[in-house]
């Protein structure tokens, strides 16, 4: 994990150097040296996401999933031409009001995805909420959707990179405690099994 913090605060949390460098670079030929407080995400999925440093570290959620997807901040994609990450690090500059970048997710996708980081598989997750695999598909497709992610696997790598960015100020997994899917306290950690082989 690498993390840059350079004379004008800005911070960048990637575990690419190239991009990191490639950040720096854009700065350095873009006449942008008044930038505070930023932080640039870059969590291992396709998109990258640019923030404030307050609002990236700010404490009270619940868990990763929750911070991840009530950070307010511009998302755009990691391969966007430089004049893209420009134009938000201007608005950014100029203290435009920064948007939530993930449509609110119902609780049955929520808990869908919680399960997956749990470490629970298609099959268990749809016996324990009750539900054809099926219409756990739909429901999982809706959720990757809406946080502008492509796959269960991308999920599982972007949430583990938040996590450890982010330095862990949230609790493990599950949170929810439901009818439809019990708290089993056993579980390992949520990225031993979720996360083998990314």
């Amino acid at each position: 994990m690498h993390m840059m913090n350079n004379e004008n605060m800005m911070y960048v949390y990637s575990n690419d150097t190239y991009f990191i460098a490639g950040i720096r670079n854009a700065l350095a030929f873009s006449g942008i040296n008044f930038m505070h407080d930023i932080a640039v995400i870059d969590p291992g999925g396709e998109d990258i996401y640019i923030t404030r440093a307050a609002e990236f570290h700010r404490p009270g959620l619940a868990d990763t999933l929750t911070h991840f997807i009530e950070t307010r901040c511009y998302s755009l994609r990691k391969k966007a031409p430089v004049a893209e990450y420009l134009y938000v690090l201007n608005l950014m500059a100029n203290n435009a009001r920064i948007p939530f970048h993930v449509k609110p997710l119902t609780e049955r996708e929520g808990l869908i995805c919680e399960s997956y980081l749990a470490g629970r598989e298609r099959k268990e997750i749809a016996q324990k909420m009750h539900l054809s695999e099926q219409a756990l598909s739909y429901s999982q497709v809706k959720a990757l959707r809406k946080m502008n992610i492509k796959s269960i696997p991308f999920l599982l790598k972007v949430m583990k990179n938040w996590y450890a960015f982010g330095s862990g100020p949230f609790v493990d997994y599950p949170r929810h405690t439901s009818s439809c899917m019990p708290v089993d306290n056993n579980l390992a950690h949520p990225w031993v099994s979720a996360c083998r082989g990314l």
